[in-house]
This record gives structure tokens, C-alpha cells and sequence, in this order.
């Protein structure tokens, strides 16, 4: 982790007022390694009362608005927009326009409202026509409003997804409240029933730790139970996730994830979708395609290694 004083400060006054011990003696080990370089600098790093009271006084708040209906057996991921802007093509281009420009972004955002949806594609194409396979899009396309999605997707998936630090998230508990899901590989080996015997046992007895221990519980809740989260990415960052996680060797839950992500940014932007390089379809057994091919790819890199 690479964080400069203040961050780090911030970090650990979070992990030291965290209900759950193992949060807080990763925030000591960190603060007393810190200290060796930093002593100073750390002085107000130390648990905060208000922020203690948010992890145990907004829960009862919360359920002050009823309890949820608990999911049995299987439950069913989703993903849901929750806001975007609505001017996101006309934006996106006068943010890419505003460094080469002498006009005030409020005129070029005009502009590029004026113009027909054509008119934008035809603009966005010639910006980006010698974009690479590797290549980022500009970093100016995170000059817009960001797509605020809510998900309910499996632990083990988000685990990938929380991943993606460049942007806002928010996860509910990690309970057994919201029902699990199966993997596609399970059902085709005949395993399901198996499956679903332990976590239907999971789920009857987990509320009975979290009833006592709610921040806690989590460790006992296997990764295939499904977790309400909250993110909100730029543009920019929309198009990373959906390029990199709809890949055919990533996991099954997430790679759907991506793909959701993307049929909802095309609903409402279907200019700016047309931009992302999604890989859609099935994808069977393609993360054992991939690393069957990782020693052929390392040694065609060790060949131009020494070529050069």
C-alpha cells in the first residue's frame, strides 16, 4: 500500500475504531511501523469515538425501517443503475476537447450538445481511432458525472470487484440473508444437491451467531452467499472494469457482473457503450485456456527479451 501522511492517518484512525478486533490490530501493527518514519505525522492517528458510534448506532437506526425477508436457498444476483449523466456523451467530449482548447468548457459542452448524435460518434472515432489493444481511454473521460450501480452479487466475486479502488463503494454485511449462488460447473457435475445441503445448513445457523455478533458473523459465511454492494465509477473507470472483467479466463460471477454493467451503461448511453471493448458470450474453462497458454506467452516475452 502506497499512501502519503495524511491518507495513512485516515486509515488508521478507520481501522482502530472498527468493531471487529482484527481491523483494529492491523491498524496497530500499521501505525506502530509507520511511526518509525513518521512519528510526527501520526499523531492523530488514533480511534475516534463518532466513528465507532457510525458502525454500531446506524444499525439500529437501520432497523428502524423493518427487517428484510430472508432469501431461501438460492437467491438471484442483479445489477441495478441507480444514476448517470444524462448528458454523458456531450460532456465526455468536451472534457477530451477542454485542454486543446481556448474555450470556456461551459461553451464547448454547449457545442457539443448542439451537435447530432452522429455528429459525436463521428467525433469520438476520430479521437479514438488509433487506440491500441492495451491502450487506456484518455484520462479526461472521467470528467463527467459517474454511473452509480447497486449490486447483489456472490462474496467470492466482489472480493475481486472491491478490488477496483478508484471509485466510491459501500458493502451492506456479508450475511446469508440474500440467498447463494450456485456455479454452472457444480450443476454440470452432478454436485448441486451436495451443495446446497451445506449452505441451506449455513444459512439456518449463521443468524444465530449474527444475532449476538453481527460484524463477526461474516466469517462464518461461505463466499457463494450473495452481498448487497453500492459502487459508483467515472466513466473511465465503467469502461476499465467492463474491459477487464468480462474476459473470458475471469471468474463466472463477476464476468456476468461486467456484462450487466455494460447492457445498463448501452440502455441509457448506448454512444459511450460503443466504446467499451466488451467480450460477451460463453466463456467455459476460459481461465484454464489462459494459463494453459502462460508458458508459451512467457517464452515468446523471453525470445524478444533477447532479441533486444
Amino acid at each position: 500500500m502506497v499512501a502519503d501522511a495524511r491518507t495513512l492517518s485516515d486509515i488508521i484512525t478507520e481501522l482502530l475504531s472498527h468493531p471487529l478486533q482484527e481491523f483494529r490490530t492491523v491498524g496497530q501493527q500499521i501505525k506502530e511501523e509507520a511511526e518509525t518514519a513518521l512519528p510526527t505525522l501520526l499523531a492523530h492517528a488514533r480511534a475516534n469515538a463518532f466513528l465507532t458510534e457510525q458502525h454500531l448506532g446506524l444499525r439500529d437506526v437501520a432497523a428502524t425501517f423493518g427487517a428484510v425477508e430472508r432469501v431461501r436457498g438460492e437467491g438471484r444476483p442483479g445489477t441495478r443503475l441507480l444514476a448517470y449523466d444524462e448528458h454523458l456523451d456531450a460532456r465526455l467530449l468536451a472534457s477530451i476537447l477542454f485542454e486543446q482548447s481556448d474555450l470556456p468548457y461551459a461553451t464547448l459542452l454547449d457545442g457539443c450538445k448542439a451537435k447530432t448524435v452522429g455528429e459525436r460518434k463521428a467525433l469520438f472515432e476520430r479521437i479514438l481511432d488509433n487506440r491500441g489493444s492495451r491502450d487506456p481511454l484518455p484520462m479526461s473521460l472521467e470528467g463527467a458525472d459517474p454511473f452509480d450501480f447497486e449490486l447483489s452479487i456472490d462474496f467470492g466475486a466482489y472480493r475481486d470487484i472491491g478490488r477496483h479502488r478508484k471509485g466510491f463503494q459501500q458493502q451492506q454485511l456479508l450475511t446469508t440473508a440474500h440467498g447463494y449462488l450456485t456455479p454452472p460447473l457444480l450443476r454440470q457435475a452432478g454436485l448441486a444437491d451436495g451443495f446446497a445441503t451445506v449452505l441451506d445448513r449455513v444459512a439456518s445457523l449463521q443468524p444465530v451467531v449474527a444475532s449476538a455478533h453481527p460484524h463477526a458473523a461474516g466469517y462464518i459465511t461461505p463466499f457463494a452467499f450473495l452481498q448487497r454492494v453500492r459502487i459508483s465509477f467515472d466513466p473511465r473507470q465503467c469502461a476499465y472494469f467492463i474491459e477487464l472483467r468480462s474476459g473470458p479466463e475471469g471468474h463466472f460471477a463477476y464476468r456476468q457482473c461486467a456484462i450487466d454493467l455494460f447492457h445498463a451503461i448501452r440502455e441509457v448511453s448506448p454512444l459511450f457503450a460503443s466504446l467499451i471493448r466488451v467480450a460477451e458470450g460463453e466463456a467455459f474453462l476460459g481461465r484454464m485456456r489462459s494459463e494453459q497458454t502462460a508458458d508459451e506467452r512467457r517464452i515468446e516475452r523471453m525470445e524478444r527479451a533477447g532479441d533486444l
